[in-house]
């Protein structure tokens, strides 16, 4: 039961410097997951709507523009 007393204590012995790298790290993959989820899900409701409609000028109408990734800094 020592061992389990040791691993406690390694889940406990985080310093204040590497937690918020690990949130950081964490934060980001998570945030570049929904995106790459999310232009996934258009590209393929945009091939589905082109098959049902017959039309990719009318599936563009109704996308409408595509948006821009924001610049961070600007």
């Amino acid at each position: 039961m020592a061992w389990v007393a040791g691993l406690a204590g390694l889940a406990n012995d985080r310093t204040p410097a590497t937690e918020p790298v690990i949130f950081h790290l964490c934060r980001n993959a998570a945030i570049k997951s929904f995106e790459l989820s999310l232009e996934t899900i258009g590209k393929l409701s945009r091939k589905a709507l082109e098959a049902c409609v017959g039309n990719p000028r009318s599936v563009d109408a109704l996308a409408g523009p595509p948006c821009q990734p924001q610049q961070q800094g600007a």
